[in-house]
């Protein structure tokens, strides 16, 4: 058996949550990998384009430098790395970024 990332299909779901979270101007952003993160740069231009802009706002807690790289070279400025690369390390750090 082999493992495969898929990109899924935009639904009215995906669109209204995106619509709802940026509304509320609260709220912390996670990328547990890059490609977790090109995946929703990909779903935020597919909802809407300028909704991209909004979402580069928020505080984006990451598991590595890597990806804080990745960020920060597509517009995320406010950008956290997790202390342990597991669920407990992104954990601290999304209450540390509270």
């Amino acid at each position: 058996e082999v493992y495969q990332r898929v990109r899924c299909n935009i639904t009215p779901l995906h669109r209204d949550s995106l619509l709802n979270f940026l509304q509320s101007n609260q709220g912390i952003v996670t990328a547990t990998s890059v490609e977790n993160l090109s995946a929703l740069v990909f779903m935020i231009k597919q909802i809407d384009t300028k909704a991209l802009n909004l979402i580069k706002r928020y505080p984006l807690v990451v598991l590595s430098e890597r990806i804080k790289v990745f960020a920060q070279s597509i517009g995320f400025n406010q950008i956290k790395v997790a202390i342990e690369t597991r669920d407990e390390g992104l954990l601290k750090a999304i209450q540390c970024s509270l």
